[in-house]
């Protein structure tokens, strides 16, 4: 749970530097961006230290799931996206 903790710490602190952003479509796809890299980050790093312990990947793909959720409802709330996008 830690883990998930300081990724989530480390994605919040990038998101809002992205926040910045003047523009909202450089800011969307700037803020999207980063969250899917930060995702990518955090899986590569989680294969690295769990590598061996195959059942903790299970947590990790709730975790992710979880904060793209998170990013679906942030981005309808900001009227970025609609709900018949989804």
């Amino acid at each position: 749970d830690l883990f998930f903790t300081i990724q989530l710490s480390l994605m919040k602190t990038t998101l809002k530097e992205t926040k910045i952003e003047q523009l909202n479509v450089a800011f969307v796809e700037k803020f999207v961006n980063t969250f899917f890299t930060r995702l990518v980050d955090s899986y590569y790093e989680f294969v690295q230290l769990f590598k061996d312990q195959k059942s903790t990947f299970t947590k990790f793909i709730v975790w992710m799931s979880k904060e793209i959720e998170k990013l679906i409802v942030l981005l309808r709330n900001q009227q970025y996206i609609s709900i018949k996008n989804f």
